[in-house]
């Protein structure tokens, strides 16, 4: 582990409020990406819920009511990205959605109605920073 993923691991965000937000659901089966994301989240104040596939994210999003964002792949899949995504929308209305992939997966990820998307390699910075604004956004309307 390089000091910049060191740095990545283990520092904060200062330039945003500390959010409150729930739970993620991370779908992914890199087990070390997953520790990362998990203890980097757990420092700001999310939980960090994990499923290796589409079908165990459903059963994640079924039983756990905490949960008020999900980060998926096209890869992860164990059916058709467009199916758990309505599964979901169904299961949660106010789910924020982040896709994740290559720069090429984003077209993709807005056809199905995902806006929210990360290039890979993204760090757990860049999920927290689109979590927070996101949170933002949502106190304004309903203020």
């Amino acid at each position: 582990m390089t000091v910049d993923q060191r740095a990545d691991f283990s520092g904060t965000i200062q330039e945003c409020a500390r959010p409150v937000g729930g739970a993620v659901l991370l779908i992914d089966d890199d087990t070390a990406f997953v520790q990362k994301v998990k203890c980097r989240l757990r420092e700001n104040l999310w939980v960090c819920r994990v499923a290796e596939n589409y079908t165990r994210a459903l059963w994640e999003c079924f039983y756990g009511d905490d949960i008020s964002a999900v980060v998926l792949s096209l890869q992860e899949g164990d059916f058709e990205p467009a199916e758990l995504i309505d599964y979901l929308t169904f299961i949660r209305a106010n789910l924020i959605l982040v896709g994740t992939g290559a720069q090429s997966d984003r077209e993709r990820f807005a056809a199905l109605g995902v806006h929210r998307f990360l290039t890979k390699p993204w760090s757990s910075t860049d999920l927290l920073r689109l979590l927070v604004n996101r949170q933002d956004q949502r106190r304004e309307s309903i203020t």
